[in-house]
């Protein structure tokens, strides 16, 4: 498992256009994984708490990705990944995270 310094370090690295490209896949990614918290039976959530955490890093995520394409971020990205990466680890979805920075080609 990577560390979150290690995916922080690795997300510096990236283009603005990997970036943009990074938060679309894990926007698509979390709801994925959210998918864990349904109860196989009915339409509610097993684990609402963490469901609720999946949504607001999804929020994040794509407040930040629409702040970049408009060219008017205002979260920096040492500040933005680090909480990501953070809220990732306490969700359960840290290895997504740092296998869609793997597939990222380096610049």
């Amino acid at each position: 498992m990577a560390s979150i310094q290690d995916i922080a370090t690795t997300y510096m690295r990236l283009s603005s256009r990997e970036k943009v490209r990074l938060l679309a896949r894990l926007s698509h990614d979390l709801t994925i994984c959210a998918r864990g918290t349904y109860l196989p039976v009915a339409d509610c959530a097993s684990d609402f708490e963490r469901l609720k955490a999946f949504n607001e890093l999804q929020h994040r995520n794509l407040g930040q990705l629409l702040a970049m394409l408009s060219d008017s971020v205002t979260r920096p990205d040492e500040v933005f990944i680090d909480m990501v990466a953070n809220s990732c680890e306490e969700i359960g979805c840290i290895d997504a995270l740092a296998g869609l920075l793997c597939q990222q080609p380096v610049q």
